[in-house]
């Protein structure tokens, strides 16, 4: 179950991870892999980007972003960089995957920080959305992640620093989706992207 979540605080931005992988009808390991890219982009804004979906597609992303010059700066950069990247996966890796209305889709979802731009959400039919909440999560336990965040928000007092928000959100996003119980063990990477004042 991969769960990526943001959360802006204080003119910081803090996106995590779950390590784990798991293939059809097995879990691999917890700690095996990372989901989160640091980088600057072309225009210096530090940029952690956090992926879900398809594993060999989120390689592939990330290899592409080391390749080539990206700016993360506005949204109509995301906007641009995404269509780049969505090119180039269906038309050098061959990741064609287009939905029933015949749109080009990415078989990943990306959860975005930049000390610039913010905190947005890029999702596979390649719509960029700036997320104006003081959190947003993305992957297949972000729902777990969204209820536990939006309670921490609700009840003011119970929003403490980032460290334990973002472990308290990842812990109960933490779900075996065969048996629904906690896993027991979850590795969770973590990154700060400090903004501007």
């Amino acid at each position: 179950m991969t769960t990526i979540i943001g959360i802006k605080h204080e003119n910081r931005l803090t996106i995590a991870a779950d390590r784990g992988v798991k293939l059809p009808k097995r879990t691999v390991g917890h700690h095996l892999t990372t989901k989160l890219k640091k980088l600057d982009d072309n225009q210096g804004n530090a940029t952690v980007i956090g992926f879900s979906g398809v594993m060999a597609a989120m390689q592939v992303v990330s290899h592409i972003l080391d390749e080539f010059d990206y700016s993360f700066s506005t949204t109509a950069d995301l906007l641009e960089t995404v269509l780049a990247i969505r090119g180039t996966l269906a038309d050098e890796y061959h990741f064609n995957m287009v939905t029933d209305d015949g749109i080009l889709t990415m078989p990943v979802t990306m959860l975005i920080a930049n000390a610039k731009s913010g905190l947005h959400v890029v999702y596979n039919g390649g719509e960029v959305i700036e997320v104006t909440e003081p959190y947003a999560a993305i992957g297949s336990g972000a729902e777990y992640a969204l209820g536990s965040l939006h309670t921490m928000c609700a009840f003011p007092s119970t929003f403490r620093r980032h460290d334990d928000n973002v472990k308290f959100a990842m812990r109960a996003a933490a779900l075996d989706p065969d048996t629904h119980t906690a896993c027991e063990s979850v590795t969770i990477e973590c990154h700060v992207v400090d903004q501007p004042t």
